[in-house]
Parts: structure tokens; C-alpha cells; sequence
């Protein structure tokens, strides 16, 4: 199916989603799903990565043994060039390491997992700024 996917829709040249889950084995294993965004709903997985770390040098090597096995129709047509886009999760070693492996792709940081960047700014602001106002009022008191 992922075959299919990649050459017959233009999503899957357009704009390319990566999701990761860990915590599902005993050896923690990271499975990255790769899937394009569709009017119904993201259309099942382009790819399936599985990798035994998040880290940016294992995340680089699996991206650079997938895009190796890639035909050159994926991506609708664009092949070892990836994606216009790939929307990914805040983790810093994700992004370097498709910088590095499809360095013409732009990166952004999806909707939810930026509104979630933002509201955790926001708490941790609100939170410092609430014990800074405790803290001086304690010392006017006394």
C-alpha cells in the first residue's frame, strides 16, 4: 500500500507527518510512523521505522537506510528529495536528523505539539512570575 501512496497521491510529495511511540516493548523500542495528511484523516503509514534510540545518530542512520531503499517515485515523484515538508514532534535530535538526510525538506513543528510547546511556555512563565510576586510580598511582610 505505502507504494501506492507514494506515487499516486500529491499529499505524499506535499507534506509528510512524523509521529514516534516508545514504551511498547521491554526493550523500549521507538517506532516512527511516517503518514500523509488526507481530508479524511492522515492516510495509514508511508513507512514504519523502528529504532532502538531517538537519539540524532541512530535517527540519522535509519533515515538514511530508508531514503537508500527508496524507488525514486515516492514522495509523489520528488524521491531522494523527500517531501516539501515534514511536521514533527519538538524533539531536537528528529529535526537534525532530517536536516541532514532530506536537507531540501522544510521543517515545522506540527499544530498540537506546538500549542503544547506554547502552553507549557506559558506555564512555566505564569509559575515563576507567580512565586517571584510570593516571594517579594513575603519580604514586605516581615
Amino acid at each position: 500500500m505505502s507504494v501506492r501512496v507514494h506515487d499516486t497521491l500529491l499529499q505524499a510529495g506535499d507534506v509528510v507527518m512524523l509521529d514516534v511511540t516508545s514504551g511498547i516493548d521491554r526493550i523500549d523500542s521507538k517506532v516512527f510512523w511516517l503518514v500523509t495528511p488526507l481530508p479524511a484523516g492522515a492516510l495509514p503509514s508511508l513507512e514504519t521505522i523502528v529504532t532502538s534510540s531517538e537519539s540524532e545518530s541512530v535517527l540519522t542512520e535509519a533515515f538514511s537506510m530508508y531514503k537508500s531503499i527508496l524507488p525514486s517515485t515516492v514522495f509523489y515523484g520528488r524521491g531522494s528529495l523527500g517531501p516539501h515538508l515534514f511536521l514533527t514532534d519538538n524533539a531536537d535530535s528528529e529535526f537534525k536528523a532530517f536536516k541532514t538526510v532530506f536537507p531540501e525538506a522544510i521543517h515545522l513543528l506540527c499544530q498540537f505539539h506546538f500549542s503544547g510547546t506554547l502552553i507549557s511556555a506559558a506555564l512555566f512563565s505564569y509559575k515563576a512570575n507567580y512565586e517571584l510576586i510570593i516571594w517579594t510580598w513575603d519580604l514586605q511582610t516581615y
